[in-house]
C-alpha cells in the first residue's frame, strides 16, 4: 500500500491494489472507497493546493478526485503502459 498525509488539510489518503481510500484524520472517518482502475494503482499524489488526489494505474489511467468527495474530475486514458509516478 502507499499512503500519504495531504499537505493543507485534514485528511490521509492511501491505495492498494486497485482502490483508493481516503480518511479525516481528526474524526477518524473514511470520507470515500473507490475502485476505478482496472488494473494495480502504481502511484498516487495530491495538488499542492491539498483539494485533488491524482492516482495512475497499470491501465494507463490518470484519474483526478475530489479529496472530500471522491468525485471524479478527470480521467485521462492516453497512455500505452502503466504509470509508475506522478510529478
Amino acid at each position: 500500500a502507499i499512503c500519504g498525509v495531504i499537505a493543507g488539510s485534514d485528511h490521509v489518503a492511501f491505495i492498494t491494489e486497485k482502490k483508493l481510500y481516503t480518511y479525516k484524520l481528526s474524526s477518524k472517518s473514511k470520507l470515500f472507497e473507490i475502485q476505478a482502475h482496472t488494473k494495480p494503482i502504481r502511484s498516487l499524489a495530491a495538488f499542492p493546493d491539498g483539494t485533488k488526489l491524482i492516482t495512475g494505474g497499470g491501465d494507463g489511467k490518470l484519474i483526478i478526485y475530489n479529496v472530500t468527495t471522491g468525485e471524479k474530475s478527470a480521467e485521462i486514458v492516453n497512455h500505452k503502459t502503466f504509470i509508475r509516478a506522478i510529478d
